[in-house]
């Protein structure tokens, strides 16, 4: 999760206007689903500690499979 809030922070000091894209890879049963649900939660609840970007959890087996809108 460091790495995450590295990326954040960098997109931060470059005055991005668009949230980056993270991918978290991995094999089965790492906690990869976990971990991107518990980042977005916290970054909903306290937006500051992750530099003002709201992130959101997308499953792209979902979203390649059109359960969700792009």
């Amino acid at each position: 999760s460091s790495r995450v809030l590295w990326t954040l922070a960098v997109t931060q000091l470059k005055m991005s206007r668009q949230s980056p894209n993270i991918l978290i890879t991995g094999t089965p049963g790492t906690g990869k689903t976990t971990l991107s649900q518990t980042l977005a939660e916290r970054s909903a609840r306290s937006p500051a500690e992750f530099g003002g970007v709201e992130l959101k959890h997308v499953n792209v087996g979902d979203l390649v499979k059109g359960k969700i809108a792009s």
